[in-house]
């Protein structure tokens, strides 16, 4: 039971491991965590190499520890945690500390592999060039059916006459004008027998 005890019983030893990341530092890591991930996050981007620098304080408040020690302790932790994550993380130690951090943007292999399948898919020698010209203007096609690979010509609009259609503003067309004579010559037949008719 006496060596169960003592197995459990705290040590110098072991409050002076444990005690080096007390509540303190732990909250300063976490608060210069957040500052760099939100300046990185609003960052400006382009294509290839990315540099992001902040600069870190050199004095922490933390009671009972030497200004270096608490430099060594946040500055060591700030480098592992973005080394983890992918940043190309370097630190530079003068008059001003800085820590730097690096990455790429560039195309995901998914993203390449998909274009490069697109433009296999439409690519044609340019001595095919000149046939896919005529064969293009001769008649309007789908664009969705031409992109997947099996697009035919539009087949051409036809339009039926329809004598019922309402003619057009400006007069009427020869074929309405032919019925409108015989109708005013057979109006004007039946005034002229009226007449006739009257005068005997």
């Amino acid at each position: 039971m006496a060596d169960k005890k003592k197995t459990n019983a705290i040590t110098a030893a072991h409050l002076s491991k444990t005690g080096a990341r007390g509540k303190e530092i732990d909250a300063i890591i976490r608060e210069q965590v957040t500052i760099i991930d939100d300046k990185l996050q609003h960052a400006p981007r382009a294509w290839g190499r990315n540099v992001v620098l902040h600069d870190l304080p050199q004095t922490f408040p933390i009671p009972g520890l030497e200004k270096i020690d608490t430099q060594r302790i946040v500055y060591s932790a700030l480098l592992r945690n973005y080394d983890s994550r992918g940043f190309e993380t370097k630190i530079v130690l003068d008059d001003t500390t800085t820590l730097c951090l690096a990455w790429m943007t560039d195309l995901d292999t998914e993203e390449v592999e998909a274009m490069n399948a697109t433009i296999r898919a439409m690519r044609i020698p340019r001595s095919n060039m000149n046939a896919f010209i005529k064969q293009a203007s001769s008649a309007p096609r789908s664009a969705l059916a031409v992109r997947e690979g099996f697009g035919a010509p539009a087949r051409p609009i036809n339009i039926r006459p329809d004598d019922r259609e309402m003619p057009p503003r400006g007069g009427l067309q020869p074929r309405h004008a032919d019925q409108a004579s015989d109708a005013l010559a057979s109006a004007e037949k039946a005034i002229l027998d009226d007449l006739g008719a009257t005068d005997g």
